[in-house]
């Protein structure tokens, strides 16, 4: 086995996305919490019509809020890899919990590319015969144009 020299896509420290996914989920489960709690208070004694309940509008807004930038985190940062290790004959693709490494003989890569996104630079997509993986966007080119000639089946 040869050496492993691991190459960082992105810029962000890993507790950093863990502690906003931690402040995400900590306000769905406090907005489900005020939701519940509007829906099942009974009417209210000093309001004009006796049937008033407390609006449960902005309890569910901030929970379809919630819902949404949970599901961007998970799409965005926890299913797509942040780092690439690669060795003679594979690579392994590094995500963030709680998915593990991807292990990927370099005989099976079909090809590596660079998409251009919305952020600066973009994301990478290494297509196998199985699957295509593709990482978190990253603002800056360099790290992903050097493992591009790494590899060497890469194209932008």
């Amino acid at each position: 086995m040869g050496s492993v020299e691991t190459r960082i896509l992105d810029e962000f420290p890993p507790w950093s996305i863990y502690v906003v996914a931690l402040v995400v989920a900590c306000g769905f489960c406090l907005s489900v919490l005020i939701l519940l709690r509007a829906w099942t208070r009974p009417a209210d004694k000093h309001s004009m019509s006796p049937a008033r309940r407390r609006p449960i509008s902005t309890p569910l807004i901030f929970l379809i809020v919630t819902a949404l930038a949970g599901s961007y985190l998970i799409t965005t940062m926890f299913y797509r890899f942040h780092a690439i290790g690669i060795e003679r004959s594979r690579i392994s693709l590094i995500y963030l919990w709680p998915k593990s490494a991807e292990i990927i003989d370099k005989a099976d890569l079909l090809g590596v590319s660079l998409v251009r996104s919305a952020r600066p630079c973009g994301h990478m997509e290494i297509a196998t015969q199985k699957a295509v993986f593709q990482s978190v966007s990253f603002p800056h080119c360099t790290v992903a144009n050097d493992v591009l000639k790494e590899i060497g089946t890469g194209r932008q």
